[in-house]
């Protein structure tokens, strides 16, 4: 890419052969901006059904990993779980690996 861009600038591609060139770059970040909400009912649906598809192979894997080393899982334990999980996410930006 250095090598095309060395080469289109030197031999003037975009004028002796209408090439298209980006031109300047701007740098550094755009600043942030809050995103269209047009598609949230279109969104809601999925995300409903990924989030109950989540929760409900927490629950199992739950189960089965307490089955196979002897101890008692509640469903309830992992609904509790995902909450303060989420809420951990969200109010201080802490992320765990699960």
């Amino acid at each position: 890419m250095i090598i095309g861009t060395i080469i289109s600038h030197f031999t003037h591609l975009h004028s002796q052969y209408g090439i298209s060139v980006v031109g300047e770059i701007k740098r550094g970040l755009p600043p942030p901006v809050l995103p269209s909400f047009n598609h949230l009912n279109l969104l809601i649906v999925p995300a409903i059904t990924i989030a109950a598809v989540s929760l409900s192979i927490s629950i199992s894997m739950a189960k089965m990993f307490s089955q196979k080393h002897g101890y008692k899982v509640s469903s309830n334990q992992v609904c509790i779980l995902w909450k303060f999980l989420f809420w951990e996410k969200y109010e201080h930006g802490i992320y765990f690996v699960y």
